[in-house]
This record gives C-alpha cells, sequence and structure tokens, in this order.
C-alpha cells in the first residue's frame, strides 16, 4: 500500500492525499454505473471515489486510505466502519476540493491504532460517533493537538454526533458549519475555530482542557452545555451570540479578547472568572453566576449588564475597570444587578466614567469600591457590608458600603444600611447625594478624608460613631440638607498635624516625647504617625449634633518630655494646618578648654606633663566626658598620645585632666587637647571643644632628667662598652 501526502493551505496541519490506486475492475464498474452500492467489504487498497458511491447496511473494515475527490460523493448509511491501520501508516477518510460526504447513523471507530479524518468538501454527518480519530498538525502551537474530525473549507454539518476525543475533537478552519446536536468526551479540545462562521445548538462537552477556542469566527451558540474542564470558552477576534449556556468549569468559563459578545439566559457555576472581556464589547444579560471568583470583569471593553444576579463570590463580584477607554462615547448599560455573599467587594470600579442603575448588594466585604473615576448611581441598596475574610473577622476588619479614592460619585435614592464600617468613605473625592440614606452603621456614617461632600433631602442617623467625619476639609452642617441621629455625635471635624520639637538653638529634638490633650474629648485623639521621632496626631476640631450649640475642641496642649526637661503648650489648631513647630529651651552642658599647659622645649626621650582645663560654660552638670590628647608633626601627620576622663563638672566650674607624652623624634609639634572628640555628650555648642599649642623636641632642650626612653639608651650603650671591653681582655689574657 503507497502513500502520497501533500500540505494544504491551511493554518494548521499535514493532510493526507490519497493515492487512486484501485483494481481495474472495479474502476471500470465505477465509471459505468455512475452511482455504485458497496456493502460489507474489506478494503486493503487505497480507494478514490469520483462519483456517487452508497455504503449501506454493512459493517466494513478498512486498512486503506478512502478519498472522494472532486465530483464523487460517499454516502454512507447505517453502518459500522472500523479502521484498522498498520501502526507506522494511519490510514483514512479524506473528503477533497469539491468533494461530498453524507454519513447517517454510522460508527467510526479504530481497531487498533487511530484513524484521520479530513474534509476539504462538504461533510454532512448525521446521527453518527467517532472514536479513536487521530490528524497530526504540523507547526502546531497548541501541545496535544491531536485526534477529531478536521474541516479545512467547504461546509460541514454535524447533527447527533458523538466523539470521544484525546485531542481536538472538531477543528474548523475557513469553514462554514452547522451542529446540532455534539457530544465531546475528554480531549485537549472540543472546538476549536479559526477564521470560520456557523451555528452551534445542542452541544455537550465534558473533561476537556478547553471545551471551545477561536479566533476571527463568528457563531451563534444555543443550548451549550460544558462540565468536568477547565475552561469553557476562549475567544479573540470574533463575534459570538451565546443563550443558554450552563459552564460547570474549574477554571476560567468565558475569556473574551477584542470580541463582540453576546450572552443570555445563562448560568456560570464554581470556577474562577464567569466572563472576562478584554477591549471589544460584552454584552450579559440575564445571566447567573454562583461561587466564581468574579461575575463579570471589563477590562478596557464596553458593554451592557442587565438582570444579573451573582452569587457568594470568592473575590469581586464586578470589575469596571477603564470601560470604553478608547471610545469617545462608551457604548455602556448596567441595570437591576444583584450581588450577594461576597467575599471581598461587590463591584470595583477603575479609570471610567460609567452609570450603575437598579443595584442590590447584600451581606458582601465592601459594596463598591471607586477609584479614578466618575459614576452616577441611581436606586441601589447595599446591606450588611462585612470585609470579613474566610478566615474570620476582627475589631479592625471594616466593611464599607461605598469606598472612593479620587473619584466622583452622583448618588439618587441609594441607601446603604448596616455596614460593618463607614457607610462611605472617600479619599480626595467629591460626593454628591440627593434622597439617599447612610444608616445604621457600626461606626460612623461618612469618613471623607480631604473630601467634599453635598447632601439633598438625605438621612445619617443610627449610626454607631458620628454621622459624619471630615479630616482636613470644612463642613458647614447648616448647609446640609439632612435628617440626622447618631450615636457620639452628628458631626465632627477632624485634622492630621505633625508635631515637631526644636531647642532655642534650632536643633531637631528627634527622640522628644510629645502627648496632645484637650478638654473633653471621649474618644481620641489617634496617634497616627511613628511616635517619638516626629509624632502625627489625627485631632479633632469641632463636634456638632443638631439642634445644639457647636464645641470646639480648642486649645490643644502639647506636652514635651525631653530628658528632665518637661514643657506645655497651649495651641489653637485650624483646618489646613500640617506641622507644629515646638521650641523648647533645653539645659545642656557647654565644654570649653580653657587653656592646655605643655613645656616649650623638651629632649627626645624625656617625659613630658601635659594638661588641660575643661570649663563648663553651660547650664547644666556635666555627669563626664572623654579628654583627649594627640600631636600633629610638620608633615601633618597626627598621633593620638592619650586620654582621660574629666567630670562632673558643674555649670560654671573647671576640672583639670593631664597625661605624660614621652617623644623620641625630634621637631616641632602642635599639641592639641579635645574634650568629647565623638560627641557622645549634646552641647549647647560643639565647636568650642578643643585647643592646641606648639612643643619642639631638640637634644638643646630640656631638664636634664633622663626619661625611660634616655635610660633603655644608656643600657643598651653600657652593654656594648661592657662587651667591647670584655673581649679586649680576654684577648690580651690569650697573648699571655
Amino acid at each position: 500500500m503507497s502513500h502520497a501526502v501533500e500540505r494544504s493551505g491551511a493554518p494548521f496541519g499535514k493532510v493526507f492525499r490519497l493515492p487512486t490506486v484501485l483494481p481495474l475492475l472495479l474502476l471500470v464498474a465505477i465509471a459505468m454505473a455512475g452511482a455504485v452500492s458497496v456493502a460489507g467489504e474489506v478494503i486493503d487498497e487505497d480507494l478514490t471515489i469520483d462519483t456517487h458511491v452508497d455504503w449501506s447496511d454493512a459493517e466494513d473494515t478498512i486498512s486503506a486510505n478512502i478519498t472522494v475527490v472532486s465530483g464523487g460523493l460517499l454516502n454512507i448509511t447505517d453502518a459500522t466502519i472500523t479502521f484498522d491501520s498498520p501502526e507506522d501508516a494511519p490510514i483514512g477518510l479524506q473528503i477533497g476540493h469539491e468533494g461530498a460526504l453524507l454519513m447517517t447513523r454510522v460508527t467510526c471507530q479504530a481497531a487498533e491504532h487511530p484513524f484521520i479524518f479530513s474534509s476539504f468538501g462538504d461533510t454532512t454527518i448525521v446521527s453518527s460517533s467517532f472514536s479513536g480519530l487521530y490528524s497530526v498538525m504540523e507547526e502546531a502551537t497548541i501541545v496535544g493537538f491531536v485526534g477529531g474530525i478536521v474541516a479545512e473549507g467547504g461546509d460541514l454539518v454535524l447533527e447527533d454526533v458523538t466523539i470521544d476525543s484525546e485531542g481536538v475533537a472538531v477543528s474548523l478552519f475557513g469553514t462554514n458549519f452547522t451542529v446540532d446536536g455534539l457530544t465531546v468526551t475528554g480531549g485537549s479540545f472540543g472546538v476549536l475555530a479559526l477564521d470560520s462562521e456557523g451555528t452551534m445548538a445542542d452541544v455537550e462537552i465534558s473533561g476537556t482542557g478547553m471545551a471551545f477556542a477561536m479566533e476571527g469566527t463568528t457563531v451563534d451558540m444555543t443550548d451549550i452545555e460544558v462540565s468536568d474542564g477547565n475552561w469553557t470558552l476562549w475567544a479573540m477576534a470574533s463575534s459570538l451570540t451565546i443563550s443558554n449556556m450552563l459552564s460547570l468549569s474549574t477554571g476560567d468559563h468565558v475569556s473574551l479578547e477584542n470580541c463582540t459578545t453576546v450572552i443570555t439566559d445563562s448560568e456560570f457555576k464554581g470556577g474562577t472568572v464567569g466572563t472576562l472581556a478584554i477591549l471589544g464589547y460584552l454584552e450579559v444579560v440575564r445571566c447567573e453566576f454562583h461561587n466564581v471568583s468574579t461575575g463579570v470583569e471589563l477590562v478596557y471593553a464596553e458593554g451592557r449588564v442587565v438582570d444579573v444576579l451573582v452569587e457568594s463570590p470568592y473575590n469581586v463580584g464586578i470589575i469596571l475597570n477603564f470601560v470604553g477607554y478608547a471610545a469617545e462615547t462608551p457604548r455602556f448599560e448596567f441595570d437591576n444587578v444583584t450581588i450577594a455573599r461576597g467575599t471581598e467587594a461587590a463591584i470595583d470600579i477603575e479609570g471610567s466614567d460609567i452609570q450603575l442603575s437598579n443595584l442590590t448588594i447584600e451581606g458582601c466585604g465592601n459594596g463598591v469600591d471607586i477609584s479614578t473615576s466618575t459614576v452616577i448611581l441611581r436606586d441601589a441598596l447595599i446591606t450588611g457590608s462585612t470585609q470579613c475574610r474566610p478566615y474570620g473577622c476582627s475589631y479592625t476588619a471594616t466593611g464599607t458600603g461605598i469606598a472612593l479614592e479620587t473619584a466622583s460619585v452622583e448618588m439618587f435614592n441609594v441607601t446603604i444600611d448596616g455596614s460593618n464600617g463607614p457607610a462611605l468613605s472617600s479619599y480626595f473625592s467629591l460626593i454628591n447625594a440627593t434622597s439617599s440614606a447612610f444608616i445604621n452603621g457600626n461606626v460612623s456614617g461618612l469618613v471623607m478624608v480631604y473630601s467634599a461632600v453635598n447632601l439633598h433631602s438625605s438621612v445619617i442617623r443610627d449610626n454607631a460613631f458620628w454621622g459624619i467625619e471630615s479630616l482636613g476639609y470644612d463642613i458647614d452642617p447648616e448647609e446640609l440638607d439632612v435628617t440626622w441621629g447618631n450615636g457620639l455625635a452628628d458631626l465632627r471635624m477632624n485634622m492630621t498635624i505633625n508635631v515637631k520639637v526644636f531647642d532655642d538653638h534650632g536643633m531637631w529634638l528627634s527622640h522628644a516625647d510629645v502627648t496632645a490633650t484637650s478638654s473633653d474629648v471621649t474618644v481620641g485623639p489617634y496617634t497616627t504617625g511613628f511616635g517619638g521621632s516626629s509624632p502625627t496626631f489625627e485631632l479633632p476640631l469641632y463636634e456638632w449634633t443638631h439642634g445644639t450649640e457647636g464645641y470646639s475642641f480648642n486649645p490643644w496642649t502639647f506636652t514635651v518630655v525631653y530628658g528632665e526637661f518637661h514643657n506645655a503648650t497651649e495651641v489653637d489648631l485650624v483646618l489646613g494646618l500640617a506641622q507644629i513647630d515646638l521650641i523648647v529651651p533645653v539645659p545642656r552642658a557647654d565644654m570649653v578648654i580653657a587653656g592646655i599647659k605643655a613645656p616649650d622645649t623638651i629632649a627626645p626621650g624625656e617625659v613630658a606633663s601635659i594638661s588641660a582645663t575643661v570649663r563648663n560654660e553651660g547650664n547644666f552638670t556635666l555627669e563626664s566626658a572623654v579628654l583627649t590628647f594627640y600631636y600633629r608633626d610638620d608633615n601633618g601627620f597626627q598621633r593620638v598620645i592619650g586620654d582621660t576622663s574629666v567630670g562632673p563638672i558643674a555649670p560654671g566650674e573647671s576640672e583639670e585632666g593631664a597625661i605624660t607624652w614621652t617623644p623620641d623624634i625630634e621637631g616641632k609639634y602642635t599639641i592639641v587637647a579635645f574634650v568629647d572628640v565623638d560627641d557622645d555628650v549634646e552641647e549647647e555648642n560643639e565647636d568650642n571643644n578643643r585647643m592646641e599649642r606648639e612643643l619642639e623636641v631638640s637634644d638643646e632642650g630640656g631638664n636634664g632628667i633622663p626619661g625611660p626612653g634616655a635610660l633603655v639608651a644608656l643600657a643598651a650603650l653600657a652593654a656594648v662598652a661592657l662587651g667591647l671591653l670584655s673581649m679586649s681582655v680576654g684577648g690580651r689574657r690569650d697573648r699571655d
């Protein structure tokens, strides 16, 4: 049996081109009959069909290649075809360009080794099953790219077809397809489509790595069920319409890149991301997401999210990041969405200008997180924000109804009820709320950091702390159209202030201990910075409750403790004040070298006594300091002679410290006395701690008293002299 292989124009693949070696009588019969019926055959030589051939009611065993060429039609009905190929030469069935295949109620299977099914023409398969398929894809970019029905061009129709696959069940390259009833079990991919167009209905795929993978494809998908697989659908640059999909994948469900996609009446359970669109356009309508990490995610995409339920997401329920970023007028609709029992935030919005309507959030970590965005929120109910992780809540775990950062939000008929943390927290943002309610929170209603708020016909009541806490921004409560009634008070304005302590010489006392106190402060103040080096406080300035006179916490008393020094300073704080510099007179010692004593001249080897007087000119007793002496010669070389300790020295008192020095080399020296050379003592003035004077070492100088060096030298000379004398006497004795 001979085989010939030629390449097709498809993006992938080796396609087996079958030779036309037939028994002579069979060729003559086909040419004369025009339509021939073959049944119950054992075909062990390559067969080429270029006319109409019917196979029916038969069990055929094929160990050769069957090719339907241009003008040929192979019609197989109610048959079982067993492909029994040699191990080293896969064989199979190929429909060539302008050839045709019709299979009805046919079972195709492999006896021992896999077989090949490839179509370049028109193929219709009805109520049939395939197992043991095999294909080799040249330069395949996906590992395990084997198996399945491969259609390259032409029309492919599959109705009630079952495929057991080890690779790709159905591969479509530039094909027009109609699928109505397809069951795929196992393999790497269920359906792979590239530059194709068609419809799929009533499809069940289980146990695959990815059920659908598409690029450059237009498809209408209805009644799709995917289970026991890792990934349901991935598509790039395609147009998809999906309805009635049930996805039970363990990984991502639907991931789209630069596609136009409409998904309706579908359900997604378990796994990770429900629907993700990067660029392009995504509609999700009348869909449910249960126990996914994220239900809907739009990233740089446009879309429509309507009549959607996201239940128990374990990450963020819906992510809307940079929606319509590249569009002049983004296409986006968000209406009638419910997100319940989520671990993290229900909705995360970043870099978008969008509107959300008819939103219900129940028992999620946070309600809506908004950053660098402009959002209009209408008719929303956010209840029971908890921010509790699976490992449990702590006192610091706060759930916020709406969290803003560098954002602007317009709220109409929005109710935030029963948050574990603030109903709304805002950082550098603007809030305009009309007919809205911030109620029953475990902390404060609104917590605002350098943010502005306008409230109209709104309610802030029954919050455990304050109605509004404002840090760094002035709010006039009389200008707010609000119904009040909160735990500690209705409005509190705070400020953050950094405190630095300097002495009266301008030295920063980085280790000063600072505390802040004010009368009648029942909660706070809070230390928000590092204690000691530069403490930062969040301090209340003003508190107001509806129907009562406002209360000011000024003045604040800042108490400084630095060593033995203690000082209290009263300061009136105002919003916008960022730092307070406290200047305190700190008592310090101030060591001065009042004089230095040393001989003018000394001989080499002679002992010199050198001393210096240390006077304390400060206002604090010096407990102890090191007085160091060193010399500097004519060449600039310096060397420590010795040191001694002085102290305690009371203010205005002096003490002398002394050492001895025995120079060996003649020359002119500068003697330096330096107290506290390592700056161990904090002083008023660190620049007056040294004094120097000149001293000469010369044989002409000295006091005639040899020092230890001179004595050693004399002893050495004496030893040499005695040795010479002994040698001289011994020599005379030898001569005698």
